[in-house]
């Protein structure tokens, strides 16, 4: 399966016009930064919010739909980069702007585990972190040297959109699908912390373990994904691991409300 949709081209970064020396926001990661989906990604809310104190504020990505974390800091997989791969381009584009930096945000791993979710498989999971684990440091060490004193890092973990099998009548493997997210997740959150990072926990903002009643008479985990996510479809054909517009507004404020208590 396919998680993160691939984005077959070479990828440029995207920036804002006339920006302000001093504020410089850069994402970095899978196609929950990348705009190439049909709802604008997580960083356009941040853009937005950060915009009304900061309306000149530059906005660089470098996502790519379908990219793995050992993608990232290797290079190859669906999107190429001048510099070789995404982690050079982005150190690139921030020792440009070193000590002009405000935000980084990192979202990456999903590919390389949701194999294991979708499958509820914990032996997969635990084969592949410490792999996974070790890029996203490498990636986040990196990325921390490159933005300078003053930036504000973030790294993300991530919602759970297994848990929309519920409506499929897969509850099982709905149920199956979170230990395995949960496992990742405090992985990542983890990994992050160490490099120096503020963590903006999507599973715990999606609820992912809440299985206590929600709306419509399902669980408060899958009411949210379904009301977040494009993952409920009655269809199975039609699942989609991603979030939806409101999903992508809600990480976006949650990273807002994160950078707001690192500024403090």
């Amino acid at each position: 399966m396919t998680v993160l949709a691939p984005v077959l081209a070479a990828v440029t970064l995207a920036a804002s016009p006339a920006p302000a020396p001093g504020s410089t926001y850069l994402a970095v990661g899978d196609s929950m930064t990348a705009p190439a989906g049909r709802d604008p990604t997580y960083p356009a809310t941040v853009a937005a919010e950060l915009r009304e104190r900061q309306p000149r504020l530059r906005v660089r990505r470098t996502g790519c739909g379908g990219m793995t974390a050992q993608e990232v800091v290797r290079g190859g997989g669906p999107c190429t980069y001048p510099q070789g791969s995404q982690l050079r381009a982005a150190e690139a584009d921030l020792r440009g702007r070193r000590g002009r930096v405000d935000l980084v945000t990192v979202t990456i791993g999903g590919n390389d585990i949701f194999q294991c979710a979708e499958a509820a498989d914990p032996a997969c999971l635990r084969e592949r972190l410490p792999g996974v684990i070790a890029n996203v440091r490498t990636i986040a060490r990196r990325l921390r040297a490159a933005a300078g004193r003053g930036a504000t890092l973030i790294g993300t973990t991530y919602h759970d959109p297994f848990l929309g099998y519920w409506v499929q009548d897969r509850e099982a493997d709905a149920r199956a699908s979170v230990p395995v997210v949960e496992e990742f997740n405090r992985a990542l959150a983890a990994a992050y912390r160490a490099e120096g990072y503020r963590v903006a926990d999507i599973g715990a903002n999606f609820r992912i373990a809440d299985f206590s009643e929600g709306a419509a008479g399902l669980p408060a985990n899958v009411a949210t994904t379904c009301r977040l996510t494009r993952a409920c479809p009655q269809d199975p054909l039609a699942f989609d691991v991603h979030p939806n517009r409101a999903g992508y507004e809600r990480i976006g404020r949650l990273v807002v409300r994160v950078r707001a208590g690192a500024k403090r």
